[in-house]
């Protein structure tokens, strides 16, 4: 596909139909007008309720043997690329000051990616039904990870407990979107039929998946108002040190790390579409599950929350150009 204005639109206009809805959900939480409790009510809406059945649906209708068979690559990059994270994050691990809870925290905010809130609108904004099918692959593979390891290293090194990995196993297996995937890959490669008393209703609720899902990112990485008696309170980087540790954690998870992944697609040879999923959700923002996770396993929830604040609005600008590296020439 040459380079040329159309094509640059194409890339832009889904990016900006995203910004609007990350900009809309974030004025609402400003505003007031959304607590955070009920933006953490509609993230259970959208994982519990919408995303499950846009998943079913994408892989019961459209995948086919030949997109069964690049299946394993795609959830084995899912599975490499939060570990190649993990392997980045151990080298700015290394910087002198870390506490060991930053350390952990530091981890978390550079392999935990936001795949699916921003991953998936992302791939079917650019390449349609495919590009979230292929996303939805790669999530498979992430999520093992994410719901295993991330808790057993966040543990391990905060040094707050042992990682429990029987519990992120069974939180796994009662997960609606593992079911999800398993109901639509079955359904898919067996090639049944989807009658349309199934597939209007799922794929009603399932259309409500991009729109929820961005306008929460927005609520919960957006600002607040803050209330009288936080006024005067201190910054969260006080330090010229602490500011450094973001910029490097917001440079390894937008450029560094997705950089890694498009050098390994390369050297595969990956069809250009699938390389295209697995190094733009290698490219996604740091998860807003990272501030929960380390809050829970003694890390700094507030380092957290602001990597997640930065890494999200920031990836308004790295995405497109991923995009248009990827796909625009």
């Amino acid at each position: 596909m040459p380079v040329n204005t159309d094509n640059l639109l194409s890339i832009g206009v889904p990016f900006l139909t995203i910004l609007t809805l990350l900009l809309t959900g974030a004025a609402l939480r400003r505003w007031g007008m959304v607590t955070r409790k009920g933006a953490s009510e509609m993230t259970r809406l959208v994982i519990n309720v919408t995303l499950p059945p846009l998943i079913t649906i994408t892989l019961a209708t459209e995948i086919t043997p030949a997109e069964l068979g690049r299946a394993p690559l795609l959830v084995g990059m899912g599975i490499l690329g939060p570990l190649v994270g993990y392997l980045v994050a151990a080298g700015l691990g290394r910087l002198p000051g870390l506490s060991s809870e930053r350390r952990a925290t530091l981890q978390a905010t550079i392999a935990m990616l936001n795949t699916t809130f921003v991953g998936y609108p992302v791939c079917r904004a650019l390449l349609g039904d495919q590009g979230l099918l292929y996303a939805v692959l790669y999530d498979a593979g992430f999520t093992l990870v994410m719901s295993t390891l991330s808790v057993w290293l966040m543990s391990w090194n905060s040094r707050s407990g042992t990682g429990k990995l029987s519990e992120s196993a069974r939180d796994l297996l009662r997960s609606p979107m593992l079911w999800s995937v398993v109901v639509g890959l079955t359904w898919g490669a067996f090639g049944w039929p989807m009658p349309e008393w199934i597939r209007m209703p799922l794929g009603t609720l399932g259309q409500a998946t991009t729109p929820l899902a961005l306008l929460t990112v927005g609520m919960l990485a957006g600002p607040t108002a803050p209330r009288i008696e936080e006024r005067d309170a201190q910054p969260v980087l006080r330090r010229p040190a602490e500011r450094l540790q973001l910029v490097l954690l917001t440079a390894a998870r937008l450029l560094i790390t997705p950089a890694l992944m498009w050098v390994l697609v390369v050297l595969l040879r990956v069809e250009r579409a699938a390389a295209a999923v697995i190094v733009l959700q290698t490219a996604m923002p740091t998860a807003v599950a990272s501030t929960a996770l380390s809050e829970q396993y003694g890390g700094d929830s507030t380092f957290a929350a602001t990597a997640v604040v930065a890494t999200t609005f920031l990836s308004v600008l790295t995405l497109p150009a991923w995009a248009w590296a990827l796909l625009g020439s």
